[in-house]
């Protein structure tokens, strides 16, 4: 039987308007970092909030929140 999926979504609030590019340079951080560890998910990113879904392995998803979290 195939482990379950562990989902998790949030939302942020960004510190400064970011432009286009360090929104895009943040997509693409995540994106490497996350597959690293095989968490999959989505980054929605509008003014002033982010919102993310990770989903993966519970203890994959967990570190890479914690992670985010301290940013």
């Amino acid at each position: 039987m195939p482990e379950p999926i562990h989902r998790l979504m949030y939302v942020s609030r960004q510190t400064d308007n970011l432009p286009s590019a360090a929104v895009y340079d943040i997509l693409r951080k995540a994106r490497a970092n996350n597959a690293a560890v095989g968490v999959t998910g989505v980054l929605c990113a509008g003014t002033p909030h982010f919102m993310q879904c990770l989903e993966g392995d519970q203890a994959a998803v967990d570190r890479v929140y914690r992670k985010v979290s301290q940013d």
